[in-house]
């Protein structure tokens, strides 16, 4: 059994703010999604729609965070939802 899913990460802006949260959200079924905080500010004019990564060779936020750094942590996120979804899909629930 396959769950079909959408996970995609969003910028929350905060007014005139140069950087916002990262966040993950992901939605499965019909109306099921759960929104995470990735931990990290990433400054909007850095990242990639596209890709939905940190531009590479930038940094981000007050402590300026290489964003390897940052889309390592988006890959972990990713993989972990993977690993979940795979884990219901082999026991057939959703």
């Amino acid at each position: 059994m396959k769950i079909e899913r959408n996970g995609i990460f969003l910028l929350d802006k905060e007014g005139d703010k140069p950087d916002a949260r990262l966040r993950y959200r992901i939605r499965w079924g019909k109306k099921h999604s759960l929104s995470i905080l990735v931990g990290y500010r990433v400054e909007i004019a850095k990242w990639s729609l596209e890709t939905q990564r940190c531009k590479l060779s930038t940094t981000h936020g007050k402590n300026k965070i290489q964003a390897n750094v940052i889309n390592k942590a988006i890959e972990a996120v990713e993989n972990r939802f993977e690993q979940i979804f795979y884990s219901f899909e082999i026991k057939g629930q959703i």
